[in-house]
């Protein structure tokens, strides 16, 4: 089984409506966003083994090993109430992953 099969199966019980790989992206960010522009649902995937200018939060960059490091960005939407919740959506999602 090669790194996408496992990938694939990995993601599988997530529900998520799609994903796409990268070997390696500019930003997952910017290829996120950019399909939410031409119509990606909501809770789609953008997963990359390396990037090339990823950010983070505070527009940090976000430098990647390939192999060795997290780079994904997920679609959503927010509507305008709960764009004042969405700093704790970060810190939540910190602790799901402890």
């Amino acid at each position: 089984m090669n790194e996408v099969d496992a990938l694939s199966k990995s993601l599988e019980p997530l529900g998520l409506a799609a994903w796409h790989y990268f070997p390696l992206v500019g930003s997952t960010n910017d290829v996120a966003l950019n399909w939410a522009e031409q119509g990606a649902a909501d809770w789609s995937l953008v997963v990359s083994d390396a990037q090339t200018a990823g950010r983070g939060r505070a527009g940090r960059q976000w430098v990647t090993v390939p192999g060795q490091s997290l780079a994904f960005s997920l679609v959503f939407r927010l509507s305008p109430a709960e764009t004042e919740y969405f700093p704790c959506l970060t810190a939540l999602g910190a602790l799901g992953l402890i």
